[in-house]
């Protein structure tokens, strides 16, 4: 049955696979010694880079949770502790029908942000633990997605609102979005980690309680 949890575990794979990416050639790097072939070929700033393409594919394996679960709640599909109650009309009776009837003629659909994804949903089914976990999360899923727009997008006003959401997210303005989630983060001093890290576990940890 595609359920949430399936689509859950399938945002969960797809988040460890550009997680493990990035690890490995870290870990290449940071093992090299400083004038090896490969930290000539490998610049920090290319790291950097590496770490903006990752997080642009990581958030945009979020906005396909969020429109996958949307899908199979249309179709009745929920989860443990919840079954889709529908606002409107009645459940899609198969998982294309239900997308079809969400894009209404549309080519696709934009979930970055949490306030209108929820009101989307909400419009739909009504209770269901995904529109809780967007409204709920809001703030933070907004401060990750102007990461993303900064990276997607690297216009001044992007730029000017991740600057703004640096520090507010880490305390410190940094330049751009590949030396932030580069950074560590040292919230558990005995366990630092980067933030490209931290906000991945971030995102899986509400999705998990989304499909609780």
């Amino acid at each position: 049955m595609a359920d949430l949890v399936n689509a859950r575990e399938l945002f969960e794979k797809k988040v460890a696979e550009s997680e493990q990416i990035v690890a490995s050639v870290e870990a290449l790097w940071q093992t090299a010694p400083i004038g090896s072939d490969v930290r000539k070929q490998i610049t920090e700033s290319q790291l950097a880079a590496l770490y903006e393409m990752a997080f642009l594919a990581l958030f945009g394996h979020w906005e396909n949770f969020i429109e996958e679960c949307m899908v199979r709640m249309l179709s009745g599909q929920g989860c443990t502790n919840y079954t889709p109650v529908f606002v409107a009309a009645p459940r899609s009776p198969t998982l294309t029908a239900a997308r079809l009837r969400l894009l209404n003629g549309r080519p696709f659909l934009l979930w970055y942000d949490p306030v209108k994804s929820a009101d989307k949903i909400a419009a739909h089914v009504s209770g269901s633990p995904l529109e809780t976990v967007l409204r709920g999360s809001a703030m933070h899923i907004q401060n990750m997605a102007a990461v993303r727009h900064a990276i997607a997008h690297q216009s001044q006003d992007a730029l000017a609102s991740f600057k703004a959401v640096s520090l507010v997210m880490v305390g410190v303005e940094h330049a751009g979005p590949g030396a932030l989630l580069r950074s560590q983060d040292h919230s558990d001093p005995l366990n630092p980690t980067r933030w490209l890290r931290r906000l991945t576990t971030d995102l899986r940890g509400l999705a998990r309680s989304a499909t609780s």
